[in-house]
């Protein structure tokens, strides 16, 4: 896989954020902002922030949307900050916390501005009064991660207590506490249909059920330790990011894990978003390098392939990239083959194995068709003794064949 794009900074990207106006966001471990173009990743703007930070394993910085405000934990974990972008003035501080501030957010409406401790405490601020609003339910342990739902109704909190609390916005209410992980939650990502993602300090993967409080699945096929999850926006895959500098990639109808190293960098990596506007995945690594992946890599040699009907060529590039399967160009290869497969039977039918084998010729050397094809041939090879006991009116034994085959 190669990138469409790299970028090169003075430190490691720890925030990679999509604004509303559709521009993107980055943010470097010294807090300097840096606004890009989504399509042809050019620098647009930006400021210094000038806060140092040296662990970010965490979310220790966030921005609104609006891009009007930005929190960020001070370099001596203390207190939590959040600025007003315009005047680049302080506008509130919460130093509430019994020891260091482990993560913050601001909530996807832009309303509140969260602190979250290694106390296992939350408070909220209210953006606009300044003021502190309400605070979570407490974790007994430090909190690792905080994350809201695509429609801003739903929170979560995650812990070394091994626990999630869910808290619902809209009705300013806890919800269901999701235990079932063994070791402490490191990371999480909402997914569509009431879904979230958790993953622990020992790389178990679960997908929950919110509404219902209940395991939907557990994710196989984790075996690093995993620093950042992002998702598709349209919610079709999810993507992990470990400290080996591996991506995971799972399918979220069925959950099948498409590629245990999907993409292999040289080290760490320190940040993951998702381009919506040219579908691209956005991975940010601890050498301070920010790559642009095409997660559809290939597409435009496979609509080549298949105007050559080189169909043999396209398994070669679905083995360099798993995703390639789910493009449209692929859907309509699978109608080609199911319209192939439907032809050859009937020239079976008629007797004419040499005609079959024709219309099979440009799948032949795809392993997975070929095996069906050389099926498909075997077992209509008894064809002809099945017409000739229907003919005879020897029912049992034609459907034993239709049985059979």
């Amino acid at each position: 896989m190669k990138p469409i794009s790299k970028k090169k900074f003075e430190k490691p990207i720890i925030l990679i954020k999509t604004l509303d106006s559709g521009d993107l966001l980055v943010v470097d471990s010294n807090t300097t902002v840096a606004i890009m173009d989504r399509f042809s990743f050019e620098l647009k703007g930006g400021f210094k922030g000038k806060i140092s930070h040296t662990e970010f394993s965490c979310r220790v910085v966030d921005f609104s949307r609006d891009k009007n405000y930005f929190v960020s934990i001070s370099s001596d974990s203390k207190e939590t900050k959040l600025f007003n972008i315009k005047t680049k003035k302080l506008i509130a501080k919460i130093n509430r916390h019994h020891g260091a501030i482990a993560c913050v957010a601001i909530d996807l409406m832009g309303r509140y501005m969260f602190s979250c401790g290694e106390d296992g405490k939350t408070f909220a601020t209210d953006i606009k009064s300044t003021k502190l609003a309400f605070t979570l339910p407490v974790h007994v342990d430090a909190i690792t991660d905080i994350v809201f739902s695509d429609n801003s109704i739903w929170l979560a909190t995650a812990s070394y207590d091994k626990k999630i609390q869910l808290f619902s916005l809209s009705t300013m209410s806890p919800s269901h506490k999701l235990i079932g992980h063994s070791s402490a939650v490191v990371k999480m990502q909402f997914l569509s249909n009431n879904r979230l993602f958790s993953i622990d300090k020992d790389s178990n993967g679960i997908v929950w059920d919110i509404k219902k409080g209940k395991v939907l699945v557990r994710l196989k096929g984790i075996h690093d330790s995993v620093l950042h999850v992002t998702k598709s926006s349209d919610d079709e895959f999810l993507f992990l990011g470990t400290a080996l500098g591996y991506i995971l990639v799972y399918e979220l109808e069925k959950y099948k894990l498409l590629s245990a190293k999907y993409i292999k960098l040289d080290s760490s990596i320190t940040a993951l978003g998702f381009n919506e506007a040219q579908y691209s995945l956005m991975i940010a690594t601890k050498k301070s390098e920010l790559f642009f992946y095409n997660i559809f890599y290939g597409e435009k040699n496979l609509e080549e392939f298949v105007q050559k009907k080189e169909y043999a060529s396209i398994h070669k590039y679905l083995e360099v990239n798993p995703l390639l399967i789910y493009t449209k160009v692929m859907k309509k290869v699978e109608i080609i083959w199911d319209l192939t497969v439907k032809k050859a039977k009937l020239a079976l039918e008629r007797n004419d194995k040499v005609a079959a084998i024709k219309l099979f010729k440009s799948f032949k050397n795809i392993p997975e068709k070929n095996r069906i094809m050389q099926k498909i041939i075997l077992e209509y090879a008894e064809f002809n003794k099945f017409v000739i006991y229907v003919k005879q009116a020897k029912l049992p034994l034609a459907y034993s064949m239709a049985n059979k085959y």
